[in-house]
């Protein structure tokens, strides 16, 4: 994802008062979008991720 856009999804999300932001590299599949497996692999950005957003980021 390139950074601008990462930029723009976590302004949109402070900026409509998100408590909770979900990041992954995989896409949901399955019977409705069910996860498959999207949590298996924290994207490759992750550190800068944490370092943008902050502390209160749990892996």
């Amino acid at each position: 994802m390139p950074r601008t856009h990462l930029d723009e999804a976590l302004r949109i999300a402070r900026w409509q008062g998100a408590g909770t932001v979900y990041v992954t590299d995989r896409r949901a599949t399955g019977p409705a979008g069910a996860a498959g497996g999207a949590w298996e692999a924290l994207p490759g950005y992750w550190d800068e991720l944490v370092s943008r957003i902050g502390t209160g980021v749990s892996e």
